[in-house]
């Protein structure tokens, strides 16, 4: 268990996990992780989730709590596309001077599954409230 506490400390701490929008990116270009790739996906934040999730069930540790808040946060401004129905499956840098300046890849327009037992009850109601909308 140390071995994973130690690793999602880090890794959430590092520059894999975005400080300023939230979520993570895909992957570092570096060996220490401290420069990411700039491109975020569902998939991989839905991974980062579940694991956070499942570390703050088993230890109660807020950290990995604040950070699942900021996977949910970072999906439900960035990746969500309410007014659709549709989440946005990743989000990359374009070729632009503007380095928020994201673009949309592509659009998966299939409701999400939620299991509700994974998840901790107040992120449980957020996550099912968002997908009720």
């Amino acid at each position: 268990m140390r071995i994973v506490t130690v690793t999602l400390h880090n890794v959430g701490k590092g520059g894999l996990y975005d400080r300023e929008m939230g979520g993570f990116f895909r992957y570092s270009t570096v060996r220490d992780w401290s420069i990411p790739h700039f491109e975020k996906m569902s998939e991989d934040n839905a991974k980062w989730l579940q694991l956070y999730l499942h570390a703050y069930q088993l230890t109660e540790d807020s950290f990995y709590a604040s950070k699942a808040r900021g996977i949910i946060e970072y999906v439900n401004t960035w990746l969500s596309d309410l007014q659709n129905g549709c989440f946005i499956t990743s989000l990359g840098y374009p070729l632009t001077e503007q380095p928020t300046a994201y673009i949309c890849v592509d659009r998966v327009c299939t409701p999400p599954i939620v299991e509700p037992k994974q998840i901790p009850d107040e992120i449980s109601r957020l996550v099912t409230n968002q997908v009720r909308r």
